[in-house]
């Protein structure tokens, strides 16, 4: 495993992966600055503003906004394959997200595929050798139905990659330190539910890992941003710290 923080380069609205395994893409998050949901929206205006701030953010990227797919991120472990005709879903309005979709993949370029969170991981997958990306939303209820393993098993059923070449990227999300959970979380978890001194934490890496392990991911190839929403939440939104409304962007794109 290859823990990036000197990896990432800050930018006005967030983070860009620069590393020498990604050079065909383009990837990253944003920070707490700005909330990017269109679900905390009650107004038009507040439609109108959420829209002015992710065409900044496409834009100080370089990246196309109108091209861009949004997830509807139902928590569970869909995958879907990106299309042209895909272009612009919930780029504006969260009713068009790609419906029931919590990962998506394509070899489409200029296609951002984007997803929201404020704890789960952002996952970000891509295949060395080709031009195939991939992206996941993975919360505890999202890979007890094995989404990492399952997005990493599209990708290599439909374009036929070798699972040693696929690299993933995971963005900030709530790390075991800080993620307490009942006792309950032992019969989901057996083996990813820590006991520290009367209470429970989950471990969401662990769990990614053991399933992109499960696909034939290596772990040479599986690259930790190493950044906890909660440790950090001065600059990440997190869910479990109070920031119930708002949602950070993770995308990846093909150059």
């Amino acid at each position: 495993m290859i823990k990036v923080k000197k990896n990432l380069l800050r930018t006005d609205f967030g983070y860009v992966l620069e590393a020498p395994c990604a050079n065909n893409i383009i990837c990253g998050f944003s920070t707490r600055e700005f909330n990017y949901d269109f679900r905390a929206g009650s107004c038009k205006r507040d439609y109108q503003e959420i829209s002015r701030k992710r065409e900044n953010f496409f834009e100080s990227l370089s990246l196309n906004l109108q091209n861009s797919v949004f997830l509807e991120q139902v928590h569970e472990a869909q995958v879907k394959r990106i299309y042209k005709a895909d272009r612009g879903m919930g780029a504006y309005d969260y009713k068009s997200s790609l419906a029931k979709a919590d990962a998506a993949i394509t070899s489409l370029k200029d296609t951002p595929l984007c997803l929201l969170s404020a704890d789960c991981f952002p996952l970000i997958f891509w295949y060395a050798r080709e031009d195939i990306i991939g992206i996941a939303h993975a919360g505890w209820r999202g890979l007890r139905a094995g989404i990492a393993f399952k997005t990493a098993q599209k990708i290599n059923r439909i374009y036929k990659c070798e699972p040693g070449k696929i690299r993933v990227f995971i963005g900030p999300g709530l790390r075991s330190c800080c993620y307490e959970v009942s006792s309950n979380f032992k019969q989901y978890f057996p083996n990813h539910t820590l006991s520290y001194k009367g209470r429970f934490y989950l471990d969401l890496l662990k769990i990614t890992f053991s399933q992109l392990s499960e696909a034939g991911i290596l772990k040479k190839n599986i690259i930790d941003s190493a950044l906890c929403t909660k440790c950090n939440n001065s600059d990440f939104f997190s869910f479990r710290g109070q920031d119930k409304k708002q949602r950070m962007i993770s995308f990846v794109s093909l150059k």
